[in-house]
């Protein structure tokens, strides 16, 4: 604003410019010339300053450990510019972190106390797919064996895994079992787990009761006869009596 002197006044900026005003300028020293009708002069300089740094933003993500999960987390930083900020996630958040979020990208607008803003975007990852148990049981053959077994097949997740079945073993299949009810805990590297149960079945006690006989009516004859019944054990059944004979009766 120039004042006194003998209007009107012309100017002559350090930067060449001879308008009144400057806009839209860096920061640096101005100075400006005034001249008035008289060509009388008079010098002012103005400083302008800026922010001692330009405003940043910084996103560290922490990843989701197990698939389907909201363990994610946005842990935003800021430099430079003037405090204070101000944040505007794309979920509508306007908190400066974000925590248990799920797997997907998210982006934050900060704007500090001048309306300047900066923007960062992060993506939160998970496993590409869910824990996944299976087991394959072979059944006892005969009642009271110890010959089944639970054939465990694991994928996705993260490798590599851990077991602990409802025996305490630690294995990752069963063998020479008894029948029965298994399952089995598996963990994996993040610490996501699935349980899985399968049963192991035997056969009912295989029993011989038998019915009646019929003597030989006379000596040397052959009209004897034994009768049974079986029971139990998985059929069809084969039988060998001690004389040799292989019908049931």
């Amino acid at each position: 604003t120039a004042a006194g002197g003998t209007p009107g006044y012309s100017y002559l900026w350090n930067t060449g410019e001879t308008t009144e005003d400057l806009s839209n300028i860096c920061a640096e020293i101005y100075c400006v010339t005034v001249t008035d009708t008289n060509l009388c002069t008079a010098v002012a300089c103005i400083t302008i300053t800026e922010p001692s740094e330009a405003l940043s933003v910084n996103i560290v993500g922490t990843d989701v450990l197990c698939y389907g999960d909201s363990t994610g987390a946005a842990d935003l930083t800021v430099n430079g510019g003037t405090p204070a900020y101000s944040y505007l996630w794309d979920t509508g958040e306007t908190s400066q972190d974000l925590s248990n979020i799920g797997a997907d990208t998210f982006c934050v607008t900060v704007t500090d106390a001048n309306s300047c803003t900066a923007t960062a975007c992060v993506t939160i990852t998970e496993p590409p797919a869910p824990l996944i148990a299976n087991i394959a049981g072979t059944d006892v053959d005969c009642n009271g064996a110890m010959n089944g077994a639970a054939d465990l097949s694991v994928s996705d997740g993260t490798t590599p895994y851990s077991y602990l079945w409802n025996t305490g073993l630690t294995t990752e299949d069963l063998s020479n079992i008894p029948g029965g009810i298994y399952c089995v805990t598996v963990t994996d590297a993040n610490g996501c787990s699935v349980i899985e149960c399968v049963t192991i079945t035997e056969p009912t006690l295989l029993t011989i009761n038998i019915d009646s006989t019929q003597n030989v009516t006379w000596y040397g004859g052959n009209d004897g006869a034994a009768y049974i019944t079986v029971n139990g054990g998985t059929t069809p059944y084969s039988y060998l009596w001690d004389a040799g004979y292989t019908t049931e009766d």
